[in-house]
């Protein structure tokens, strides 16, 4: 029962992913697409900054009793030879109510879904928003054959899917330090939260300074691979451990890699238009999980271990950059909606300098 439940959570996930893109194209003009993808997208990860914090405190960590390193602490059960049945039902309880929030939100999400949701506005906000697609069959034709997509594809999936993966091992990666599932939550809350923050502000950005995605994304990826170098080092011993230079990586490598989130999105609905939205998205959330899926495989290598997983990190950021650096797209929608002549030579869109200057 619990495969079958993830497995339809699994199938909710891509389409909950991709559905801020095709709102963005939808309901919003050119010079506010990417600041909405943004903070549409990011809310997810904020979500997952709050599973961090609140798993660890609503389902206790077990220790056996005869593990010296055991910190005493209320959020651990300390297991030994009597009271093994007892902690099995309270971690089940407590697995139960944890659950059961996650369960309630979702359907009051769903709920509130149904009562309004319209499928467009009366009006469409850009003239992209205005023109049919492609038929889905010619959509995946289109996209096979793009390069750039391609191109795309395997930096999102190398760096956002293997960091996914990377977070939610991040406890047992940091096992032999003694780091608890307390202190590795907090350190993923604040990594996402940091995240979060960035996605946000390069939105914004982005819809000011039209056509710089691609330099933004170089920029954020060389951050990523120096932060997660940095923390791989401190893993290996290469440099001192402290407590406070794994929160400094942590929150470094998270405020990168989610912060350009939302740039892949927009960038990969650029290049890959009259492509419909929905199908664009999708199959960049599709690398996600796959890159996700094998990065989860390769533990069943046996005798593996953990600590390789922050090499693999690190290179899988390091190599989109040359990939983005060599990358050629055309920003296909948004010369549709903004023509040539209405951006300046610096970069600002005459459209965005009015909206500042009002602001």
């Amino acid at each position: 029962l619990i495969h079958i439940a993830q497995i339809l959570n699994g199938f909710a996930g891509p389409i909950a992913l991709s559905g801020p893109p095709i709102i963005s194209a939808l309901w919003f003009p050119p010079r506010q697409r990417t600041t909405s993808t943004a903070i549409t997208t990011i809310f997810s990860y904020l979500g997952v900054a709050t599973a961090f914090v609140l798993g660890p405190n609503m389902v206790y960590e077990v220790k056996n009793g005869t593990d010296t390193n055991s910190t005493p602490s209320h959020l651990v059960f300390i297991l030994n030879g009597t009271n093994s049945d007892e902690i099995r039902r309270k971690v089940g309880d407590q697995m139960w109510n944890f659950l059961l929030i996650e369960f309630i939100i979702a359907i009051a999400i769903f709920l509130f879904m149904l009562a309004y949701f319209p499928a467009k506005p009366k009006l469409p906000p850009s003239v992209s928003a205005s023109k049919d697609r492609m038929n889905f069959k010619d959509g995946v034709k289109s996209l096979v054959r793009n390069k750039n997509f391609w191109n795309l594809f395997i930096c999102y999936g190398a760096s956002t899917g293997i960091y996914a993966a990377w977070g939610a091992m991040l406890n047992v990666n940091l096992q032999p330090f003694n780091v608890d599932q307390i202190l590795a939550g907090w350190l993923g809350f604040y990594a996402n939260i940091a995240g979060c923050v960035a996605g946000v502000s390069l939105g914004f950005f982005s819809d000011i300074f039209a056509g710089k995605m691609k330099i933004s994304l170089i920029f954020m990826m060389i951050g990523s691979t120096l932060s997660f170098l940095w923390f791989t080092l401190v893993c290996f011993q290469y440099i001192p451990f402290s407590e406070a230079v794994l929160y400094i990586t942590s929150i470094l490598g998270g405020l990168f890699v989610n912060g350009a989130i939302p740039l892949y999105y927009e960038l990969n609905m650029e290049v890959c238009y009259p492509v419909p939205e929905g199908i664009t998205s999708g199959a960049l959330t599709m690398s996600n999980n796959a890159f996700g899926i094998f990065f989860l495989l390769l533990f069943l290598v046996p005798n593996i271990g953990s600590l390789w997983t922050n090499w693999l990190l690190v290179g899988c950021c390091a190599v989109c950059v040359p990939l983005l650096l060599f990358f050629s797209g055309r920003y296909n929608r948004l010369e549709l909606d903004i023509p040539e002549g209405k951006i300046n030579t610096n970069g600002l869109r005459k459209d965005s300098v009015d909206y500042i200057n009002k602001a």
